[in-house]
């Protein structure tokens, strides 16, 4: 419990060598006492205090290192914290490990990693010290997550499609050293019996680029083999097929418009196993983004809305680097009112924050983003004349 005269605490998600801070009310002619004592139990570490433009005094320190720090608030002989003193935990990203990774999973079959938090600072007895996020253009994919002890987590899937696979795994919604990273699924050779067309030219391709997949002829010649590529609205989009030195036929195209794509492969006028295929074609130079304050309160959450409907299926990715220098992803959702793709997020600290978006890995149009959040109750200017004015008219801004 906090008592009254803790106005606002920067405690919660503490990384070592960033600040942390405690906001107060001056109640009594003297400024409250704050102490801080490193996790060693023994080290006192260095206070600044300063006044803000909302009249509260700001108490801030910055943890060099793991662990749980000590923080005792007091005026006088009084105590304003209970219970005394106030702790937190300290972490540090950059200290968590991936181990026994490799760079390649193979489609439809397990994949699986650990995650070693424990140097970390983070709580080794809690089975939510990390969260971990794979995606692909065309969705999340579900994995499992298991405490093996001694901070070490087993984290295992199964890629079902031969899309390059996005990892992220988070501590306090930060990404680990090393993350997030790329997955790429190969194809295992092996395949059923009526496994005729695979790669992924069949799921997922950029517009304007060139796309690819693999027929098994399995002994049939390639004139027995068609492929026809069908764009929104049933546009014909041209087909090359290419005899390999396997004797497999490698077809690709390139989409000009983006949208789902029909892909159907016959095979001696007969469709094959799962076709016709559903391509998604993407375009990152249609991405919208929503209107956006340039300045915002600590505190104050911003909405930002993200328009791909014209865009095709791709995989959105964001993130905002703080006055930490770390950046840390935003994952959309969908809301009634904003729709889907809604990026949300709040600033904790004054200072510059860059946002930046990405879709199907490339960068969205209009980005970076810088916005600037200042304390509140300090003294800003908004208004269309400190952008622009012209000549012999007047500028007007407040």
């Amino acid at each position: 419990m906090i008592q009254q005269g803790i106005v606002t605490s920067g405690l919660d998600s503490v990384i070592a060598g960033t600040t942390a801070f405690i906001d107060l009310e001056k109640r009594g002619p003297e400024n409250p006492d704050v102490s801080v004592i490193g996790p060693d139990g023994t080290s006192t570490i260095r206070v600044r205090t300063r006044a803000l433009q909302s009249g509260y005094m700001r108490a801030e320190f910055t943890p060099d290192r793991v662990g749980i720090y000590e923080i005792a608030v007091s005026e006088g002989s009084k105590a304003l914290l209970l219970p005394h003193p106030l702790k937190a935990r300290v972490f540090d990203p950059l200290l968590v490990r991936i181990r026994e990774k490799t760079e390649t999973a193979v489609l439809g079959q397990d994949y699986s990693f650990k995650v070693d938090v424990s140097r970390s600072g983070l709580d080794l007895e809690s089975d939510d010290a990390i969260d971990v996020k794979i995606k692909t253009g065309l969705g999340d994919v579900r994995c499992n997550r298991r405490n093996i002890g001694n901070g070490i987590f087993l984290i295992n899937f199964k890629p079902t499609l031969p899309l390059t696979h996005r990892v992220h795994v988070l501590c306090h919604g930060f990404n680990a050293k090393g993350c997030p990273f790329d997955l790429i699924v190969a194809d295992s050779g092996v395949h059923a019996k009526d496994t005729v067309a695979t790669g992924p030219g069949l799921y997922l391709a950029r517009c304007g680029r060139s796309a690819g997949f693999t027929i098994l002829t399995k002994g049939s010649s390639g004139r027995d083999f068609d492929v026809v590529v069908s764009g929104p609205g049933g546009v014909a989009v041209p087909v090359r097929c290419y005899q390999q030195r396997d004797g497999n036929l490698r077809a690709e195209f390139t989409p000009n418009s983006p949208g789902p794509h029909e892909v159907a492969v016959y095979h001696r006028s007969k469709m094959v196993k799962n076709s016709p295929f559903m391509c998604h074609v993407y375009d990152p130079q249609k991405v919208l983004i929503g209107s956006i304050p340039t300045a915002l309160t600590v505190g104050q959450s911003i909405i930002l809305p993200v328009d791909a409907t014209q865009a095709g299926d791709a995989l959105l990715e964001s993130d905002v680097t703080g006055p930490e220098g770390l950046p840390k992803p935003l994952f959309p959702y969908s809301d009634d009112k904003h729709g889907d793709n809604v990026l949300r997020f709040t600033p904790r600290r004054p200072g510059k924050y860059k946002i930046m978006l990405n879709y199907g890995g490339e960068p969205v149009p209009g980005c970076p983003i810088v916005i600037q959040a200042e304390e509140a109750g300090a003294a800003k200017a908004d208004g269309p004349g400190l952008n622009y004015a012209h000549v012999g008219i007047p500028a007007i801004f407040q």
